[in-house]
Formats: structure tokens, sequence, C-alpha cells
């Protein structure tokens, strides 16, 4: 028995794809939404556990504040949000400094960004132009650390000029940030939830293989993942959000999507743009030790971390780590991006665990068996051989400007792009930024229904 066609197939239930589909239904539209997990969420991946007072992210954490779709939407279902600790330590050579010393050497070179145009170049020459001579060696390390740990990305491919549009539109946004204590995966729910009351279908474990399209028809295949393949799905119009990383995936890689005809039109942006890759690993303890360690400070004296939110350090190869204040739990993160992150994944998970302990010793000056006592339990997922991500989330290399506008333009009136990839007011890397291109690129499909329908009634 052939399956019900449909007016959109969606491709992905992270939450570029859920905030399509559910502008979508609520227009009226039928809509199915294919998702090779079996969960929805995407990179929004939080993990539940009773030895927990609270959940634990294994992706996206931090929600940007500003009244933006993923805030308004964390409103309809009444979650609770914690404003996220904006004190932000800095453990250089030893000693602890100040947050606005450290930003005071970085917005020079933010600045420089702005002004290498017309011509741009990577991150790296940026710093060797700006930078140059020994004495300016820490400022580069610093700022290299920086770039690569917070875009997860690799210093010598990255687009100064884009960079400098994204700091710009983070400093527009402001700093405030929040946590979801309800786990960020409730705002992916109540999306997964206002699908299914408007009439959309969720279809999960659905691994897509090909997606056949011409002229306002597009047919999918896909399978389960033991191998069964489904009945293929039918539409008019798709709206793809793949990651970045499996678009870019050749065939037979796992993960990967066949194309017929294939994207030509987006190669070229696809070339221009990375799936960068980062590392983030949570240690759960007996007890909030390090709020009873006290670290030298640049002044002569000593600093307590009892009000601890981040510390960002030398110490490779995890240079920063987090808490949840102004919660109060047992929980560290460590985070890693780019180059070094890409060297970690290359190593077993309890090594991965080793070497963070071993950088939590360094950095609080205890002894490693104490740390090692204390420590309960660890939370990790490895987005990089995740196939269904194959990565953190999307930089711009050099040259590519427009790659994100290119990619998120969509090929006659039949396939549609969204996800964070395509984000290119400086959003992208964000729940709410890929919440925009869902949105977008529904709005997008409704424009052309609507066209259509116009039409038909002249006629």
């Amino acid at each position: 028995m052939e399956r019900e066609r449909v007016d959109v197939l969606v491709i992905g239930a992270g939450v570029a794809g859920l905030a399509a589909a559910r502008a979508l239904c609520a227009a009226g539209l039928g809509v199915a939404v294919l998702e090779a997990r079996a969960r929805v969420g995407g990179r929004v991946y939080t993990h539940l556990d009773k030895a927990l007072s609270m959940p634990c992210e294994l992706g996206a954490e931090f929600l940007q504040g500003g009244g933006n779709d993923a805030q308004q939407l964390a409103g309809r279902a009444r979650l609770t949000l914690s404003e996220v600790s904006g004190k932000h330590l800095y453990f250089r050579n030893g000693v602890l400094s100040e947050s606005k010393d450290y930003w005071s050497e970085l917005s020079g070179i933010l600045e420089a960004a702005g002004r290498a145009e017309p011509h741009d170049i990577s991150f790296e020459e940026l710093l060797a132009s700006y930078f140059q001579g020994e004495d300016r060696e820490e400022i580069r390390r610093l700022a290299t650390a920086y770039v690569e740990g917070f875009h997860a990305a690799r210093a010598e491919r990255l687009s100064s000029l884009w960079l400098a549009r994204t700091e710009q539109a983070a400093d527009l946004e402001g700093e405030q940030q929040f946590r979801v204590l309800n786990g960020f995966a409730a705002i992916v729910e109540r999306l997964y939830e206002e699908i299914k009351i408007l009439g959309g279908r969720v279809y999960l474990n659905a691994i897509v293989n090909e997606v056949k399209w011409d002229g306002g028809q597009v047919v999918i295949e896909a399978q389960s993942p033991t191998g069964f393949r489904r009945e293929p799905f039918r539409a008019t119009r798709a709206v793809v959000t793949l990651p970045l990383g499996v678009l870019k995936a050749s065939a037979g890689e796992a993960g990967s999507v066949r194309f017929v005809p294939e994207l030509s039109e987006k190669i070229d942006a696809l070339g221009r743009l990375e799936m960068g890759q980062a590392l983030r690993l949570t240690l759960r303890f007996r007890d909030r030790f390090w709020e009873r360690i006290e670290l030298p400070s640049q002044d002569g004296t000593r600093q307590g971390l009892s009000e601890l939110g981040f510390i960002h350090t030398d110490v490779e190869p995890f240079p920063t780590w987090w808490t949840l204040a102004p919660i109060r739990a047992p929980l560290l993160t460590g985070w890693v991006g780019g180059r070094r992150a890409e060297k970690l994944y290359q190593k077993e998970e309890k090594e991965i665990v080793s070497e963070a302990l071993n950088a939590l010793t360094k950095i609080l000056g205890i002894e490693r068996n104490d740390v090692e006592d204390l420590l309960e339990e660890y939370y990790f997922h490895d987005w990089t051989n995740d196939p269904f991500s194959r990565g953190a989330y999307s930089y711009v290399a050099v040259g590519g400007l427009e790659a994100q506008e290119i990619l998120a333009q969509p090929l006659q009136d039949t396939l549609y792009f969204a996800g964070e990839a395509t984000e290119h007011t400086g959003k992208n890397a964000t729940v709410h930024g890929a919440m925009m291109t869902g949105i977008r690129a529904a709005n997008e499909i409704l424009r052309e229904f609507g066209t259509k329908e116009t039409l038909e009634k002249s006629a």
C-alpha cells in the first residue's frame, strides 16, 4: 500500500526542522518529519540521571537572552530558566587574572578583523599581521585558544571577516544567557507536542538514504536502523535541515544522503563552510570540592572559587571549565574546540577523562588521586563520530562570507534549506539561530503556496 502524500517533508527533527514543521502545520499544510535518531532534538541532547538533582546537557546548554524564538517557546512551555553566572576567571601562568584584562587584549584583535575588509584572510594570518614579534606570542596563543574554543574552528581556516561580523552580532544581542532547569530537551519536546497537536507526523528511526527531487516533486527513500526499507515518502516540497557535516559527507560514509539530481548549486558554498569540532565532558563529583580551594591572584593574594562560573586557562587539553552557578551542583564541565578537540577525539573515552582530570589537578593545585577519589561519574557524547551530526557546529572558511546565504537559498521551489549552517546574521551555532532558519524556510514555502493559490483562483 502506497504511503499517503503530504505537502512538505522535513528532513531532520532538530530544532530547525521542528520549528519549520510547526510553522507549516500551523498554516494548515500536511507535514511529515523524518528523523534518523530514536529521539528528537538533534544536537540538543539532555541526559537524565537519578543521581542528579537536575538534567545534564550533552549538547546545547546555553539559551541566549533577548526574547528570541527559543525563549518564547520556553515561556509557552512554562519552563524554569536560570541566568548563567557572569563570573569568569582567567588562570594564566599559575595565577588568576580579571576578565577585563583578558577581554581588553582580545578586543584589539576583533576590531582588527573588522578593519581587514575588503580582503578576507584567515584568523591565523590576522594574528600574524597585527601581533608580530616574540613579545606578542602570548596574546596570539590566547586569542587562538579563545577563537578555536568558542567557534570550534581551525584558526588557519577561519574567515576573519566572518568572525568580525559574528562577534558584532553577539555584542548586539548582549551577554545574558540562561540554562533551562527542566533540561534543554524540554524546549524540543514542546515543539514536538505542538506539531502533533497541529496534525503533523514525526517519524523516528527514519534514516534518509536518498532524496529524489525535480519540479515540485520529492521522493525520499529511508530505512530503519536495522536496514528495513520503509515505503517511500512523497511530497511536493522538502525542507533539508541536515547538519553541515552530513551534507558534506562523501557517498558511502555513515549518515550520508544522496540527492538526485545532486546539489550542484550548493557545492561551492559547502566547500567554503566547515563543520567545527568541539568536545565537552561533564564530571560529577561527590561534592563541590572546588569551593574550598583558593588560587593565587595577580595582586599577590589568594582568591576563592566558591562563586566560580567559568574559568579559562592555558592548561591543555581542556582550557575552559564551568559550573552550573548560581545553581549549586557537584558538576564541572570541560570544553575544548578546534584542533585540540580533533586530537582528543582520537583517544578512547577513558583516556579523555584521564586528560580532563590531569588538567583539573594542574589548575586547582591538588593531587590527582584526590580528584579521582571524588569523581563519581562522567557524561559525554561523541558528536564528531555521530553519523547524524559529524561535528559540533559550523563556521565560515576564508573567502566564504556569502556561503551561508547561498546554502540557504531554495532550489526550484522544491528543496528548501534550514539549520544553523544556513544562518547568516551571526547567530549560527545557537539554538535560536537554528529555529530562525526553520521559520524562514517555512515562510518561503508558505509564500510559494500562497502564490500558487492566487494563480489558481485568478484562472
